[in-house]
């Protein structure tokens, strides 16, 4: 078996908040848990798994479940184009930083 990884009260939070969220959107689209499988492609266990905010779950897979309910990522509907516009924003501010992070070098202390 698969062992969960550890995760911060905050993950942990944040998926259980983002698992209410996709289960209220299909309850209220009234779509069986069979349907929303077939229209992701994917199984009805990884659906319960989506549902239940279980963190082996992909992340492709969950944005996948939130498009087909149309519950918004990021506070942007889907399909608007301020996702890309943010996205496009966000790799221009990334171009202005180092492309590797290096750890300090620690100074040796060699005066004896």
């Amino acid at each position: 078996m698969k062992k969960s990884p550890l995760l911060s009260l905050q993950s942990h939070e944040a998926l259980a908040l983002f698992a209410t969220l996709l289960e209220t959107a299909r309850r209220e689209r009234q779509m069986s848990q069979a349907e929303l499988a077939e229209r992701a492609g994917i199984s009805r266990a990884t659906v319960q798994a989506v549902l239940k905010g279980e963190p082996q779950v992909a992340i492709g897979t969950v944005f996948e479940v939130a498009a087909l309910l149309g519950t918004p990522l990021f506070n942007i509907e889907p399909g608007h184009p301020r996702l890309t516009e943010y996205r496009e924003l966000l790799e221009a501010r990334l171009a202005l930083l180092p492309k590797h992070i290096h750890p300090p070098k620690a100074d040796i202390d060699d005066d004896f």
